[in-house]
């Protein structure tokens, strides 16, 4: 994720944007991209049978994992 961004940056850079302005604009990219990849990644391992998911800002979560096993 963020290659194509930073060819378009690099691209418009070369093309005679302002290096300031492309780079803000390959930043909002990569990050949407990002996103869109992440929110891709969890849609399909939802459709997984058996997959639990685990709450990162739980305070007990590696006793919970621990005691699993």
């Amino acid at each position: 994720v963020g290659y194509r961004q930073a060819w378009e940056c690099l691209h418009a850079v070369e093309a005679g944007e302002a290096p300031d302005t492309a780079f803000a604009a390959f930043r909002d990219r990569a990050i949407a991209a990002t996103r869109q990849l992440a929110k891709r990644q969890f849609t399909w391992l939802r459709s997984l049978p058996g997959i639990e998911t685990l709450d990162a800002d739980d305070s007990q979560l590696a006793q919970r994992i621990t005691s699993a096993f």
